[in-house]
């Protein structure tokens, strides 16, 4: 499970720290005292910074027993901090919004962390890069507050009412479904979730609406009933792990639990080393045929409803067969019921495609870590099942026929980029299989990247081999 803390959030500690959690050290001047007990004068000056970056001293976050749990109903106790605060060096760099997909995109680095016994908090030195970091590099010589938060990776919470744990929110305890952050007169305490051992990766600068709580819940309840909820006094607690998942964070490859198969890993090697020399290219020929703007080519709504009714893994033999990739609209209408049409202008489609053209879900890929491997579920069937069944019919034939005149990636590279490259749309995806309900656009690309490996390892299965023009026309398209 993914969770973020915010510095603000647990108000004790940020109340005692002046309401600001992060100084800038001046060390032009020569370093005149410490930051704090733990953060000493000759660790300063160990930890100076050189000309291209500046240094900061950060309170990341506080003990559960002297500085009580946050306002979203989370806690980190003395054993969590005291023992896992190396993660931050380990895993960790400094971050803009928790973009931290891909290392590359930081803006400094977590040097050094400590645990202060005295204050009962964990105390980071970041290094901040002068040209990357500029904006927050301004503010801090101008003495302006600027806010942090973290992110981890825990394997399950712990309800302190009733002990439960949890591997997800979507098995939480009653306590924490209904009642989080709530004083339950029973039990003579407010409900909250203890994280042990988490797993710090990432601390990042981030700039929110004043009212952080407000903009979270109309992102959750959607305009009208953030306001109802306001109104009627019934507005809910706001998790770190519903933080974390409202802000795309996902799982380092370093951190991941589960890795790819060899052949879906080698793919993506495969895709990752020929997207550059093709990438170009396709934009010249998108550019010249007039079709980046293209919303054309469909499928026909009794070809997705007659490849519905087949099961998953008939449907992907047939595909493979045909050397047939689905564009992401069509892949979210498959597991949704809902019309392509309806999907061509929704936002979360839309930006997944943004994010799978920048890049760095296929490199994620290609280090074999996901934070879940979902190929399984798009693998193509048995060649005998693939045969059976009432809904094995002519309108299935239909349907793949017309798939495979749509999306075959062996056609012209005009006509590949056409289908493939569309401003397109997104839609919260729900995956029956996985329980999998309110996809981020990140998540709904991270599960498209899977299941275009894993038809790409079908095809190759299939045909006994997969043209080098092919997969680059791919990744250069999609990714």
């Amino acid at each position: 499970m993914l969770k973020l803390q915010f510095q603000g959030d647990q108000e004790s500690l940020w109340e005692a720290c002046g309401g600001s959690m992060s100084t800038l050290i001046q060390t032009d001047t020569g370093i005149k005292q410490a930051a704090s007990d733990v953060i000493t004068k000759e660790l300063l000056d160990q930890y100076r910074p050189d000309n291209d970056h500046w240094l900061q001293h950060v309170v990341a976050l506080g003990d559960y027993e002297t500085w009580g749990e946050n306002r979203n109903a989370d806690a980190y106790d003395k054993v969590a901090n005291s023992t896992c605060h190396p993660n931050f060096v380990k895993f960790g760099h400094f971050f803009r919004e928790h973009r931290h997909k891909d290392p590359s995109l930081k803006i400094g680095d977590i040097k050094y962390s400590a645990y202060n016994p005295q204050m009962k908090r964990v105390e980071l030195l970041v290094w901040g890069n002068k040209k990357l970091a500029a904006a927050e590099y301004a503010d801090a010589l101008e003495g302006k507050t600027r806010t942090y938060s973290m992110a981890c990776k825990i394997a399950f919470d712990v309800c302190n009412i009733c002990g439960h744990k949890a591997k997800s929110p979507a098995v939480w305890c009653d306590h924490m479904k209904l009642a989080r952050g709530q004083y339950m007169p029973e039990h003579k305490k407010y409900a909250f979730v203890f994280n042990p051992n988490p797993k710090f990766f990432d601390i990042s600068d981030v700039g929110y609406p004043a009212d952080r709580t407000a903009y979270g819940l109309r992102q959750i309840l959607g305009e009208e009933g953030a306001i109802k909820a306001a109104s009627a006094g019934t507005a809910p607690v706001i998790s770190g792990a519903e933080w974390a998942e409202l802000e795309g964070v996902t799982v380092p490859a370093a951190l991941s639990d589960t890795t790819l198969g060899p052949k879906q890993a080698a793919m993506a090697v495969r895709l990752c080393e020929l997207k550059n020399p093709i990438s170009l290219h396709l934009q010249e020929i998108v550019k010249a045929a007039g079709c980046g703007s293209m919303r054309g080519g469909g499928l026909p709504e009794e070809s997705m409803k007659a490849m519905r009714a087949v099961s998953p893994g008939c449907m992907f033999r047939h595909m493979a067969k045909r050397k047939a990739l689905l564009p992401l609209q069509e892949f979210a209408a498959m597991l949704t019921g809902a019309p392509v049409k309806e999907m061509e202008t929704d936002k979360t489609v839309g930006d997944a495609i943004e994010e799978l053209k920048g890049g760095t879900i296929i490199k994620t890929m290609g280090t074999g870590g996901v934070s879940e491997d979902l190929t399984k579920l798009f693998s193509m069937g048995g060649h005998n099942a693939s045969h059976m069944g009432s809904s094995y019919n002519d309108a299935f034939d239909k349907a793949v026929d017309d798939a495979e005149e749509l999306f075959n990636i062996d056609t012209a590279p005009e006509r590949c980029a056409t289908i493939i490259i569309k401003t397109s749309m997104a839609l919260p995806i729900t995956l029956v299989e996985r329980n999998i309900v309110g996809m981020t656009s990140t998540k709904l690309a991270q599960v498209y990247g899977q299941y275009v490996l894993q038809a790409l390892v079908d095809m190759e299965e299939l045909h006994h081999t997969l043209d080098d023009n092919s997969i680059a026309m791919v990744a250069g398209s999609i990714f």
